[in-house]
């Protein structure tokens, strides 16, 4: 029998939990250097000291950034006014859930713009030493470029942010549905 997920993670499980979410951080080609990130999570978080802890190892690497607005204007890539790609960083979300009683499902989400964003669920269990990944996902890249007769910006934004795990404020074209499981992915529009 398994044992039960905790309210709270121990140390050794918070330590285990952020080494495992450092190794889906950006791998966009080879010599691809990052100076920062913008760090997204859900608030309140299912286990915040591991929001607080994969936080504080992201900042041994990269400046962290929490919201968009603290990015300098240099480092958006804009399309008549609308962020459409960052330079020097990336954005990095996590977000942390309760599959079962015994696992964790953590969901990845990477964009550095148009050409370059991933999205995956792994699902995890403690083994009494380290988090082991029992399940993992269908990853799912974006390496597309839009033709812009067809596309106006805020649709070339939103195309790679389609692979959100969860937004606060969705900014698809009005016509596009997305569903997704750990089937199958449809998409319309």
């Amino acid at each position: 029998m398994q044992a039960r997920l905790p309210r709270v993670l121990s140390e050794q499980q918070t330590e285990s939990l952020a080494r495992e979410v450092l190794e889906h951080t950006p791998h966009f080609g080879r010599g691809a250097t990052f100076h920062w990130v913008l760090f997204a999570y859900d608030e309140p978080s299912l286990y915040p000291e591991a929001v607080r802890r994969i936080r504080a190892e992201l900042a041994k690497k990269y400046i962290v950034y929490d919201h968009e607005n603290q990015l300098p204007p240099e480092a958006t890539i804009r399309s008549n006014g609308t962020p459409i790609g960052y330079v020097g960083g990336f954005y990095f979300r996590v977000l942390i859930t309760k599959f079962d009683s015994t696992t964790l499902e953590v969901g990845y989400q990477d964009y550095e713009g148009n050409t370059a964003a991933r999205s995956e669920i792994v699902r995890y269990r403690w083994n009494g030493d380290r988090w082991i990944e029992v399940w993992r996902g269908p990853t799912i890249v974006a390496s597309f470029l839009l033709d812009r007769s067809h596309a106006s910006a805020s649709e070339a934004c939103a195309l790679p942010r389609l692979f959100a795990l969860r937004t606060a404020k969705p900014q698809l074209p009005a016509n596009f549905s997305l569903q997704l499981s750990s089937r199958r992915l449809h998409a319309r529009g």
